[in-house]
């Protein structure tokens, strides 16, 4: 409803299918229009299988983050960590 995940992730997979941008170049133009965009994880791996099978490249990992206890796209590890170390440092 806020346009920062399903809507941004259908946009980003248009710029990488039709503008033949990367994913990666796509993800950073969006986020560069509207800075809460954040596709979650789950849209993110798909996004990412889509770049794959529309340009034989892969330029975003999946990675596992022990913080997130999951995987997450490895442009968020940062933020990941950016948050951690406010909770740490609020205790």
């Amino acid at each position: 409803m806020a346009g920062v995940s399903r809507s941004a992730a259908l946009c980003i997979a248009y710029l990488v299918k039709y503008e033949q941008l990367s994913l990666l170049e796509a993800y950073n133009h969006v986020k560069g229009l509207r800075q809460i965009v954040r596709p979650n994880a789950g849209f993110f791996g798909q996004l990412v299988e889509f770049e794959r099978r529309v340009s034989g490249r892969q330029t975003v990992s999946m990675i596992y983050s022990k913080l997130a206890r999951s995987c997450i796209p490895h442009l968020y590890e940062d933020e990941y960590r950016r948050k951690y170390h406010r909770l740490c440092n609020k205790v």
